[in-house]
């Protein structure tokens, strides 16, 4: 079958016109798609529902992640979970699936010339999704085990969120995963999957604009138009002081998180400050090894987390205690922003704005409408009224130095509290030729650094006490 030919009959099979409603009936029901132009000859589209992890049962973690899954994997009412992947393959396109607290997105392409084939089983797939049986228990490409960096953001994230539906992990509890089948996930997916929760977006040439629209919003006419039903988001108050939780991960395992929960609704000025304060620190080089890396992210209730690389190749318990005491120690000397790190950090938010590319361009374009947050201008224009003043009083008050709460991912939990609460300085191990005496003498001053953690503020957890 010839490619035009196959894109032909995806399309009549996929979404044949429905009885009833005319089509300009049927287009006021459903959810209207984002239309941004795209140059060349390719076709993306994005897509969010608000399905995320944080809508998971009480007691049945990871049923959004698990349901999300089963959708991609699981085929559509006209097409096995086999066919669709071989469907997908000889249009050319692709298409992925990520998961987080809020959202579930999926993000693809395809050549313009199979642009409406394609967009109409993205919508197909969200709106009538086979939930094939076998999909359920099928290895998947999206299972592979996360970095230690990862881990140490995740694990700080769900700490810092305890009693709030961020708290809860993404990819849930083993036990609830075990036992979960096609009709727990198609509930879920009953109650989740509305139109109010889904939006839809594609990025294509001119001349298609009208036609990929039509093909992607036409499906959508299946999904349920029952009320959104929100998750109540409370948000837990900042520790009293210092904490440390240190996760057992195996051999060869490092990574330092450190961070604060942010209650700040989505248009209050202070976010755009955080984020500047965030490109400016991570751009800030204190000469001594690797920078600090921080973020805010871009949910309803965000948190500001900085990370920081070992401090060398060896990744051993004392190098890790001297890893943590070595971001406590530039975050508490971080002399702030100035007028040029201001302007630097100004630059490179309008960069991150300007300059996506098509894909990326929709996709955040989706994110924002599904979470009703404002617009990049909008940003730009808040990050061009603010002062250094302004931004370093946002990071001081966000980011309380004194009750932060840290993350350490290390080989071995009891041996790395050990090293760093003993009497003893605890001096990295060079695993290549020893710096110079400056840089030494820096590294004696910080291993020494206060901690600000007593060890009664220190916990120890393996990787599963954490995530499940």
């Amino acid at each position: 079958m010839s490619l035009t030919l196959l894109s032909a009959t995806l399309l009549a099979c996929i979404h044949p016109t429905p009885p009833g409603p005319t089509p300009a009936e049927l287009a006021a029901e459903v959810p209207t798609p984002i239309a941004q132009s795209a140059p060349g000859e390719t076709v993306y589209v994005a897509a969010a529902v608000r399905a995320g992890s944080a809508h998971d049962p009480v007691g049945a973690e990871g049923t959004a992640w698990l349901t999300a899954r089963h959708l991609r994997h699981g085929g559509t009412a006209d097409l096995g979970p086999e066919a669709f992947e071989d469907a997908l393959e000889a249009l050319g396109a692709t298409l992925t699936l990520s998961v987080d607290k809020e959202l579930v997105s999926l993000r693809g392409s395809a050549p313009a010339e199979h642009g409406e084939a394609f967009v109409a089983m993205v919508g197909a797939l969200l709106a009538t999704p086979g939930f094939a049986p076998e999909a359920l228990t099928a290895e998947a490409p999206d299972d592979d085990a996360p970095s230690d960096d990862t881990l140490a953001a995740e694990a700080l994230d769900i700490w810092l969120n305890q009693g709030h539906p961020y708290g809860r992990p993404v990819v849930g509890r083993a036990d609830v995963r075990s036992v979960a089948d096609a009709d727990t996930t198609a509930a879920f997916y009953a109650d989740r999957y509305t139109r109010e929760a889904v939006t839809v977006g594609f990025a294509a040439p001119p001349s298609q604009q009208d036609s990929v629209a039509l093909a992607l919003g036409e499906p959508l006419a299946a999904l349920s138009a029952a009320p959104y039903d929100a998750f109540l988001a409370i948000h837990p108050g900042l520790p009293t002081a210092r904490e440390l939780l240190a996760i057992d991960a195996g051999a060869g395992s490092a990574a330092i998180a450190l961070g604060a929960a942010v209650a700040l609704p989505p248009e209050h000025p202070d976010r755009v400050a955080l984020d500047l304060a965030c490109l400016a620190l991570s751009a800030w080089d204190p000469g001594d090894g690797p920078p600090l890396q921080a973020g805010l992210d871009a949910r309803l209730q965000p948190t500001l987390t900085v990370t920081l690389a070992p401090a060398s190749d060896d990744t051993s318990a004392q190098n890790a205690a001297f890893t943590l005491r070595r971001a406590l120690r530039l975050l508490e000397e971080w002399p702030g922003v100035d007028e040029a790190r201001l302007a630097d950090a100004l630059e490179r938010y309008g960069s991150a704005a300007a300059a996506a590319m098509p894909d990326d361009a929709i996709a955040r374009a989706v994110r924002r409408e599904a979470l009703e947050l404002p617009t990049a201008g909008a940003g730009l224009l808040a990050a061009q009224a603010l002062t250094p003043e302004q931004i370093n009083q946002a990071l001081a008050a966000y980011l309380p130095l004194d009750r932060l709460r840290a993350v350490a991912v290390v080989e071995d939990a009891p041996a790395f509290l050990d090293l760093l609460f003993e009497e003893n300085e605890t001096l990295p191990v060079y695993s290549g030729p020893m710096p110079d005496n400056d840089r030494i003498d820096t590294d004696a001053d910080t291993a020494s650094w206060p901690l600000g953690i007593p060890p009664a503020r220190a916990h120890v957890a393996d990787v599963e006490g954490v995530f499940q």
